[in-house]
């Protein structure tokens, strides 16, 4: 939740971000996690407001600094340029404005599942002194506005809760509306005084897109810690196929939620994001144990972690346990998860089946392991009944399954390549506490 006062002098941006049809929650979801996690720990920060569209293909940002110099400091920071980047290849930008002219007629608060109508109107002709002392007088009480300069004039983004309000243009002259879209409040933050100074430290060694063509490469990596598969941890492998247009910020939230919050909890061991083509996505997580693992599910790391990720994930696929048998044509008995092409293949038994399914499976994968495919980990989820494979290699399709195990094949996808590796804090580090944003009332 974050209240604005009116008369406040803090330099205000507003910022309008132009995701593919259907995004925009997930966007808005990624920057409200980063803002938590990273951003609003850095010194200056006064809030920030993230808005989806109701049509889910824009999102609206409002940010308040207590000076201009403290953002010009902030954009140095390693943070917040990461941050902008990753963002930056996932939206186009639709409007940028900065400064200390948001018009607040009455104390205004903005919390999650809030009704936002948002305005955005170029006028020329006038000066932004002029301009702002007109919106001041003319302005109803339930409207804010910001009046920032841009290169073809000043730009007005305006915002009123619940009901619209009338185009500038019915009382300015040289006033063109460019846009106008209702929105929802996704988070509203405020800054946390414990938490002044802190900021979680860490890289999002994300690819420029959720895409093989531009994941692919060891040199992106160079950077990257490796995880290492060995029976002798509890892992899973989760196939994820995003309801359409949530693709790109799925593997982005899921991400920046592991760096901030799930590596600090006991027995993590890793997490290894993989992306592919047709926005699918996989995770490689281990744990040091099962109980781990369970005692993890009962966290609020987790509890508040995984209702978001429904709202982009119907059912993913997975399998758990001790990976056994590990096949590696070099004979080692782990597999590094490197920048290879990788594939999840998934089958699916009746109870009672499972031994019989596994060791069919074992033979089909240990018959495929050499130069195309070279490595290979199979689990054994008894709980689910289900068998799952993950393959290392260098393949342009996954491995077809025999005709004798084509009835059993629950999912399977590939090629997928490295995405982002996360492996667990330092000994010393804490993480941040916060509570996640959450999807949008109603």
């Amino acid at each position: 939740m974050l209240t604005l006062k009116p008369d406040s002098r803090f330099f205000s941006g507003t910022i309008l971000l132009c995701p593919v049809p259907g995004a925009a929650l997930a966007i808005a979801l990624f920057n409200a996690s980063a803002t938590e996690n990273r951003i609003k720990g850095l010194a200056g920060f006064v809030g920030a407001v993230m808005f989806a569209s109701v049509e889910d293909n824009r999102v609206l940002e409002l940010f308040q600094w207590d000076a201009a110099g403290s953002l010009d400091v902030v954009r140095g920071d390693y943070r917040f340029a990461d941050h902008v980047v990753i963002v930056e290849q996932h939206a186009t930008l639709g409007h940028a404005g900065f400064s200390t002219d948001l018009i607040v007629p009455e104390e205004t608060t903005f919390k999650r599942g809030d009704e936002v109508e948002a305005s955005g109107t170029l006028i020329t002709g006038h000066e932004p002194a002029q301009i702002t002392e007109t919106l001041r007088q003319e302005a109803r009480q339930d409207v804010i506005h910001h009046v920032a300069v841009s290169a073809e004039g000043c730009f007005v983004v305006s915002l009123s809760k619940g009901i619209g309000h009338r185009p500038l243009s019915a009382f300015m002259q040289g006033a063109t509306e460019r846009w106008r879209h209702a929105f929802e409040v996704v988070e509203a933050i405020a800054p946390d005084p414990g938490a002044a100074g802190q900021s979680v430290d860490y890289r999002l060694f994300a690819a420029p897109a959720l895409s093989a063509k531009n994941a692919r490469g060891a040199a992106k990596f160079k950077r990257q810690p490796a995880a290492r598969l060995s029976d002798g941890a509890y892992s899973g492998l989760i196939a994820i196929r995003p309801f359409s247009g949530r693709e790109l910020g799925t593997a982005l939230l899921n991400l920046s939620e592991t760096e901030a919050r799930i590596k600090y909890l006991p027995g993590f061991l890793s997490a290894t994001f993989l992306t592919g083509s047709a926005g699918v996505c996989a995770e490689v997580v281990q744990w040091q144990t099962g109980h781990d693992l369970a005692r993890a599910f009962a966290t609020p790391e987790f509890s508040e972690h995984l209702p978001v990720t429904e709202i982009f994930v119907p059912h993913p696929g997975m399998a758990f346990g001790n990976p056994s048998p590990i096949f590696m044509a070099d004979g080692r008995m782990e597999m590094e998860l490197s920048a290879m092409d990788y594939a999840i293949t998934l089958f699916k038994t009746e109870p009672g089946g499972m031994k019989r399914l596994h060791d069919h499976v074992s033979d089909w994968v240990a018959a495929l392991i050499g130069d195309t495919f070279t490595g290979a980990a199979i689990h054994a989820d008894t709980r689910q009944s289900h068998v799952g494979v993950l393959f290392q290699g260098h393949f342009s399709e996954p491995p077809a399954a025999p005709t004798d195990l084509a009835a059993y094949l629950l999912e399977q996808m590939g090629p997928l390549q490295l995405y982002a590796c996360v492996t667990p804090p330092p000994e010393d580090a804490t993480p941040m506490r916060y509570s996640m944003a959450m999807r949008p009332a109603g």
